[in-house]
């Protein structure tokens, strides 16, 4: 019984950093950056976003609404890649990759002209949120 005991003792101190984790510390809603666990400095998590844990969720929470499965404005979709990089009706690439201020899509998430700025109603993306955007597409817009 006494190493058994001591077992679980070794086993509950070496599982205490990461604790938060198990009990949903770290969750939060998608898109919502206030809960995101940071990656340790200069690690390529940090430099790049993930898709799915940071990018998916904005573009869901921010965009499906117009752009997504059942609905396509201006023949724009977001929930697929071809149709997310190639751009609706205007025939203009929306991400073009490793160039932000040369995507439509960075351009009206970020507000460049005031008469047309993504989402056109409801909850603006944050600073944070639209930056994370930004360097997404500076890194390639990878998307698996």
């Amino acid at each position: 019984m006494r190493i058994f005991a001591g077992t679980l003792a070794w086993a509950a101190l070496l599982a205490w950093p990461t604790a938060g984790l198990w009990l949903g510390e770290a969750s939060g809603t998608p898109g919502d950056d206030r809960n995101t666990v940071a990656a340790p400095a200069g690690s390529d998590a940090e430099d790049t976003p993930d898709f799915n844990r940071e990018i998916k969720p904005l573009l869901v929470r921010h965009c499906y609404r117009c752009h997504g499965p059942q609905r396509q404005e201006s023949g724009y979709r977001l929930d697929q890649k071809a149709a997310a990089f190639r751009g609706g009706d205007t025939g203009e690439e929306a991400i073009v990759a490793g160039d932000p201020d040369n995507s439509p899509l960075i351009q009206y998430i970020r507000g460049d002209d005031p008469d047309f700025v993504m989402p056109p109603e409801g909850e603006r993306l944050t600073e944070r949120q639209v930056q994370r955007m930004v360097r997404w597409v500076e890194k390639g817009a990878p998307w698996p």
